[in-house]
């Protein structure tokens, strides 16, 4: 994280639509999301259009639902909005 304050880069993890879902049920709070996607969608970008008047870049990170639940598998982790 601090590697991304000194780059002036806000990398920001991009779920698709389809993913959406399957990504809130990874976690057992739902891993912060927002209840829908377009509300999440509407949130990240603004959390990128703040970065970016700051003057940073926002990057969007897409990560795949199959992916994740592979990656916590294999690490032993539950899903959560800590990692």
């Amino acid at each position: 994280m601090a590697d991304q304050a000194r780059s002036g880069v806000l990398m920001i993890a991009w779920y698709t639509r389809k993913d959406f879902n399957r990504i809130r049920k990874l976690a057992s709070n739902g891993g912060g999301l927002q209840a829908n996607y377009d509300e999440w969608c509407e949130r990240a970008d603004h959390a990128i259009q703040i970065a970016e008047t700051a003057g940073k870049r926002g990057e969007k990170v897409i990560v795949d639902a199959g992916d994740l639940e592979k990656w916590l598998k294999n690490k032993g982790l539950e899903s959560t909005s800590d990692n």
